[in-house]
């Protein structure tokens, strides 16, 4: 009766190994992440393996050779029973649980990532979103790394200069 088990790729050919079993027969799987990377200065979403160097394979005990002789697996996951090595086999629930995680999103990281905080820059023009000010556009006059930075507020009136929460403020 087929089951399903982890095998041990070489580093970075979990693609290699999945596309020779499946060419060979095999219903293969493994669990993928989508996380956020910059690449020059650019926010992309980059897809890789949840599990590096292992791939799940749904196989019979008597295919095992037929597995080992793909050029990019190293082998089976093995534990010791009885005093002999034997191929851990997972069963269908878990390895279902993961494919429907990750169809469901729940590997998407690009998709829990907050936004980065606004942080103004002296000099910069910025528009207050909150408070007695709201809608109002000001100058940065010094923006501290920390929660408040100091404006010259513009308005129908003398300018004034006021403290304000950054999370108030978004670029005008």
């Amino acid at each position: 009766m087929s089951q399903w088990y982890a095998i041990r790729t070489a580093t970075r050919r979990e693609g290699a190994a999945m596309a020779a079993l499946t060419e060979k027969g095999f219903t293969v799987f493994t669990p993928h992440e989508t996380v956020p990377r910059k690449v020059n200065r650019v926010l992309e979403a980059v897809t890789r393996p949840l599990l590096p160097g292992y791939v799940f394979v749904l196989t019979d005990p008597d295919r095992f050779a037929e597995v080992r002789k793909i050029d990019a697996v190293l082998g089976f996951v093995r534990y010791y029973l009885g005093g002999v090595l034997t191929p851990v086999a997972f069963p269908f629930a878990a390895i279902l649980e993961m494919q429907i995680a990750e169809r469901a999103g729940h590997y998407d990281s690009t998709r829990t990532r907050k936004p980065n905080a606004y942080h103004p820059r002296k000099g910069e023009k910025v528009q207050i979103t909150a408070g007695p000010y709201m809608s109002f556009v000001a100058t940065v006059l010094a923006a501290p790394r920390g929660q408040r930075a100091k404006l010259l507020i513009e308005g129908p009136f003398p300018a004034r200069k006021k403290t304000v929460d950054v999370r108030h403020l978004q670029a005008a």
